[in-house]
């Protein structure tokens, strides 16, 4: 019951006195995504994204945070999320917030370097 009343107690603090994660209006509120240790190297996401921002890294694949733009532009939702048969191995990445705006022009700066 202690463990569950110093999680509220810390969720409340962040809320409300203003951590950076939730100063960001939550319908604007967007990330780019990254592949946690929870990958199994099943190759299903690589071959989804269609800015090529999916590559294998040291032990497991990893999203390259300049060239994800969560499929805006492409698709109404993550497509490597969607095809990932490990729960949560693909994830928000919270160093990387980005409003549906800022994901947009990174898709139109990309789609005109190819």
């Amino acid at each position: 019951m202690i463990d569950v009343m110093i999680f509220f107690k810390i969720y409340w603090v962040l809320r409300y006195n203003g951590a950076k994660f939730w100063r960001v209006d939550k319908d604007k509120r967007e990330m780019a995504l990254k592949i946690t240790s929870k990958c199994i190297n099943c190759d299903m996401c690589e071959p989804e994204c269609p800015n090529e921002a999916i590559s294998m890294g040291f032990d497991t694949y990893e999203i390259d945070p300049n060239k994800c733009t969560e499929c805006v532009g492409y698709y109404d939702h993550s497509t490597c999320q969607r095809v990932c048969p490990i729960q949560n191995a693909i994830i928000a990445d919270p160093n990387h917030i980005e409003t549906q705006e800022q994901l947009l022009a990174k898709f139109e700066l990309i789609k005109k370097k190819i």
